[in-house]
């Protein structure tokens, strides 16, 4: 397979940030075990270890760059006739780049049939990506998904799915709110930084919406998101920064005007991804990076 321009030295980038997480002392997560797979892609010959390159670009890069190389890595592994369990897995991510995209019907097909072929974790994952894509049509629909997922969910993902869960009936039920606090405590202790993000996210606004501005205020400024923290960096303070503009208004406080201008950028920007962060509840998309290895599929 020939390395598509840019690919090889994003492979090389990412085996150096592998070094870098490991003088760290991290054990796990998805950044390490993107190195990891970048390192393999580079030295072993095997098609398979490009192609979860180029699938698991949705985890750092934002769905404009990334759903190119999704497309790849579907397209490949169908070619290669790589086994339905890893070609359901690349259509799984593709599938989450065209909810990210706000592209819902098409990301419908893609999650609906990956689902189908995937099982444990995975399905978990597609299931719960699927409920996204339904959810502004069809409500209780997205709710059935989301309970289907939590059945084959790990402890990580389950804290982002009951997360969903939660968003979706609020939205619903705005004066029956789920407990955000505990899970904010779950997903601290399990989860990815974009999960526990949103989990606390939507702890701030629980508080907000319980007439609790003031601990609204005190929780999110205990909680400052930094831009490189995030794939979506800019979008992501900025939705923080929306929210804290409502605090401010229900406190009857002027808004600093930098918080202004952070929040204008959310309202201004023309990134299509930027609809899921303008969402009054925030949703946690799951992205698939642990597939079967390929030296396990071999084997087979």
């Amino acid at each position: 397979m020939t390395e598509p321009d840019g690919d090889l030295e994003c492979a090389r980038t990412f085996a150096r940030m592998g070094s870098a997480y490991r003088r760290s002392g991290v054990s796990g997560g998805a950044g390490l075990w993107y190195a990891t797979a970048c390192e393999q892609s580079a030295t072993a010959d095997d098609p398979r270890w490009r192609i979860r390159l180029l699938s698991c670009s949705v985890l750092f890069f934002g769905p404009s760059v990334a759903l190119g190389r999704a497309e790849r890595a579907y397209q490949l592994a169908k070619v290669h006739e790589l086994p339905a369990e890893e070609r359901a897995w690349c259509r799984a991510n593709l599938g989450l780049v065209r909810l990210e995209l706000g592209e819902l019907e098409a990301a419908q097909k893609h999650l609906r049939a990956s689902a189908e072929a995937l099982t444990g974790g995975p399905r978990a994952a597609a299931l719960n990506n699927l409920a996204l894509a339904v959810a502004r049509a069809d409500r209780p629909q997205a709710l059935r998904h989301l309970a289907s997922s939590l059945a084959h969910a790990d402890r990580s993902h389950a804290v982002a799915i009951l997360a969903n869960q939660a968003a979706v009936q609020a939205e619903d039920e705005p004066h029956q709110l789920p407990d955000f606090a505990s899970l904010a405590v779950y997903a601290a202790e399990d989860c990815e930084p974009a999960i526990i993000e949103r989990v606390r996210f939507n702890r701030v606004r629980a508080l907000l919406a319980e007439g609790q501005p003031l601990a609204a205020l005190h929780e999110a400024e205990s909680f400052l998101v930094q831009e490189k923290d995030h794939r979506d960096g800019s979008l992501v303070v900025a939705h923080w920064a929306s929210l804290r503009r409502e605090i401010f208004e229900a406190l009857g406080q002027p808004c600093p005007a930098e918080l202004l201008a952070r929040a204008g950028f959310l309202e201004r920007t023309s990134e299509r991804q930027a609809w899921l962060y303008r969402l009054r509840w925030a949703l946690c998309p799951l992205p698939l990076y642990e597939a079967p290895s390929p030296a396990g599929l071999a084997a087979r």
